[in-house]
């Protein structure tokens, strides 16, 4: 069940190998971060980009990028 602020993100394919610009503008425009470009170089400078998995995940915008980063890797 979704709460407001809940927004689930499609996990990646699994041909993917590093964090998609595609996924991070679908979190901007649902407000679940407000930096698109900060996250995408967070996902990459902490290796986060290669590790994202398959499937869906329910992140809500009061995550840190931390906590959205191990939501969407484990």
């Amino acid at each position: 069940m979704q709460t407001a602020g809940d927004f689930p993100v499609p996990r990646a394919s699994k041909t993917m190998t590093r964090w998609r610009p595609k996924r991070t503008a679908a979190l901007s425009k649902e407000k679940i971060i407000d930096d698109a470009a900060g996250f995408d170089a967070y996902m990459n400078e902490h290796d986060f980009s290669k590790k994202v998995q398959i499937g869906e995940f329910v992140v809500t915008n009061n995550m840190t990028y931390r906590q959205l980063a191990n939501t969407l890797t484990n």
